[in-house]
């Protein structure tokens, strides 16, 4: 049993992307959460709100110190995805332009 916990800790936490996606190991969350949190302009506290969660989840999340569970992740990138959407969709002139 030994041998097997030595061998998990040297190869280190798995880091990556799931069909591009980020996973929860994925070292950009910190700036994912950041940046969501910005581009709403929302307080830590009012992104915590938002997503569910404690402030201290999502200042844990921003400062790397904690990562959020593989759903939270899920809904992370929902966010971004309709923040993005929103985004491209073409201001609508007034009616009197």
């Amino acid at each position: 049993m030994q041998d097997i916990m030595a061998c998990c800790m040297r190869r280190g936490p798995l880091v990556g992307r799931v069909r591009g996606k980020a996973t929860m190991t994925d070292p950009n969350i910190p700036k994912l959460v950041k940046e969501l949190r910005e581009r709403l302009g929302l307080t830590q506290e009012q992104f915590a709100q938002k997503v569910g969660v404690t402030y201290g989840s999502v200042n844990h999340w921003e400062n790397g110190k904690r990562t959020p569970q593989p759903f939270l992740v899920r809904r992370l990138l929902e966010i971004k995805e309709e923040l993005e959407a929103e985004s491209k969709v073409p201001l609508r002139k007034k009616s009197s332009e």
